[in-house]
C-alpha cells in the first residue's frame, strides 16, 4: 500500500497472534485518543470490555464507533464504486446497512471494516513514522 508520498505501508494483521507489542500500543493509543474501545482482533466481542465502563461512556464510545463505521462504509463504497467491484446493495448487506437487527457476522464485518480504515488512516502511518525515525511525516496528517 503507498501513501501520499510514495512510501509503503505495511498492511494490518490478520490476526491479534501476528501483532507485536508496539503495534498494540499504537493501537491502543489511536483507538483511545478517537474515543473507542480498541479492536486488536475485529473476531472479540467488544461487550464485555464496554460493560466495565460507564453507562454514559459506554454510550459515546458506541455513538463514536457508528460515527467511523459510517464514515468507513462511505469511503468504501466510494472505492468500490470506481472500481465497480461490487454492487451497492451487494456491500450494504455485507454489512447490514438498513436492519433494525444485525447478524454477528455483519458486526465483524463492521468492525473489521472500522479496524481496516483506522489502520490504513493513523495506525500506519505512525508505525511508519516510529520504525523510521527519519522519515518526516506530512505535518497536515498529525
Amino acid at each position: 500500500m503507498k501513501t501520499s508520498i510514495g512510501t509503503t505501508l505495511k498492511r494490518p494483521p490478520v490476526s491479534k497472534e501476528m501483532l507485536r507489542p508496539v503495534d498494540k500500543a499504537f493501537i491502543h493509543s489511536v483507538m483511545f485518543e478517537i474515543g473507542i474501545a480498541p479492536i486488536e482482533d475485529p473476531r472479540l466481542d467488544m461487550r464485555r470490555g464496554l460493560d466495565q465502563l460507564s453507562p454514559e461512556d459506554s454510550l459515546k464510545m458506541k455513538r463514536k464507533f457508528r460515527k467511523l463505521w459510517r464514515k468507513a462504509l462511505r469511503e468504501d463504497k466510494t472505492k468500490r464504486k470506481s472500481s465497480k467491484e461490487k454492487t451497492l446493495k451487494e456491500v450494504g448487506a455485507r454489512y447490514g446497512v438498513g436492519k433494525t437487527t444485525v447478524s454477528k457476522h455483519e458486526k465483524y464485518e463492521r468492525k473489521r471494516l472500522v479496524y481496516e480504515s483506522l489502520w490504513n488512516e493513523r495506525i500506519a502511518p505512525k508505525l511508519h513514522a516510529f520504525e523510521n525515525p527519519s522519515f518526516k511525516q506530512d505535518p497536515e496528517k498529525t
